[in-house]
């Protein structure tokens, strides 16, 4: 409250006008203001994850394998939906999806990303239907994964030589399977060193290798960062869909993982806290490409 004086009788009258909250004082809210809305986020998601496993029982009960893979993956895929649209209103992400269209009559492709953050597959299993995604063993085994990914016939990634059998069988029936070739999320590097896994799978069944970039604009859920975290809200993140990319006749799966692993470094910058595109990228096409 400050005081201005009767223009009149020359007396202090008191004015309602309000000092402006110190900026540190100001900072200090926006970040509890983000800190909340994070943790909202990641009880969300740990809560659908738990719906999901309660009611997974009963989902098993459905005759034939194959139907309740379906009913699998379009549940998570309705789910993650939800999930993606609920981050954004949170005002958490700002997500751009690009060339997505071109992906929703796929059979026997392996879709390939980099791996910058945790929510990675969350965004692209949104956007694809009857996709059967290779995770990581541990988030398999979580009461908020394990429910939804056993009944959608999703894999494991620590059964070694019964993995890429499993992947091959799958993809000469005709299903789509999703992995992150890094194995882990990205650390310092544009992409970590290529695991061969989806490259074995690919030159056994001469299946496709379709890239998706994901670029982001702060290490939100990377690796060894923690689930709440000072930063730039919204996180923008653009999921665009790249090259489509064969093994060559007579490619070894290293040689094919290599190259692969060439075009995604030779694409893609990381300058510590974002991951994006370089601007020639698309004068960037490996070899082979199909």
């Amino acid at each position: 409250m400050s005081m201005t004086r009767d223009a009149k009788a020359g007396i202090p009258l008191p004015t309602c006008s309000a000092d402006p909250l110190p900026r540190a004082h100001v900072s200090a809210l926006r970040r509890a203001g983000g800190a909340l809305r994070q943790c909202a986020a990641i009880a969300l998601f740990f809560g659908v994850g738990l719906g999901v496993t309660l009611i997974t029982p009963l989902l098993l009960a459905i005759p034939g394998r194959s139907r309740r893979e379906r009913l699998g993956q379009s549940l998570i895929r309705i789910l993650f939906r939800f999930y993606v649209r609920s981050i954004q209103q949170l005002g958490l992400f700002s997500i751009e999806f690009e060339g997505f269209e071109r992906l929703q009559d796929l059979r026997g492709v392996i879709i390939t990303a980099n791996h910058p953050g945790i929510l990675d597959a969350v965004f692209l299993l949104s956007r694809l239907p009857n996709a059967v995604c290779v995770m990581r063993a541990g988030l398999m085994r979580h009461p908020s994964m394990c429910g939804a990914a056993s009944l959608a016939g999703y894999v494991p990634n620590d059964r070694g030589v019964t993995l890429v059998r499993h992947a091959a069988e799958r993809l000469r029936q005709g299903t789509t399977i999703v992995i992150f070739p890094e194995g882990t999320r990205t650390r310092s590097q544009p992409v970590n060193r290529f695991k061969k896994g989806f490259a074995l799978a690919a030159t056994l069944t001469g299946s496709p290798v379709q890239t998706v970039w994901i670029e982001r604009s702060a290490p939100y859920f990377a690796r060894g960062v923690g689930f709440v975290q000072p930063s730039m809200l919204p996180i923008r993140v653009r999921l665009s869909v790249g090259e489509r990319i064969a093994p060559l006749p007579g490619e070894e799966p290293r040689a094919f993982a290599q190259r692969l692993e060439v075009y995604f470094r030779s694409n893609l910058e990381n300058t510590g806290d974002a991951i994006r595109l370089r601007p020639d990228h698309r004068h960037r096409t490996p070899g082979g490409s199909a």
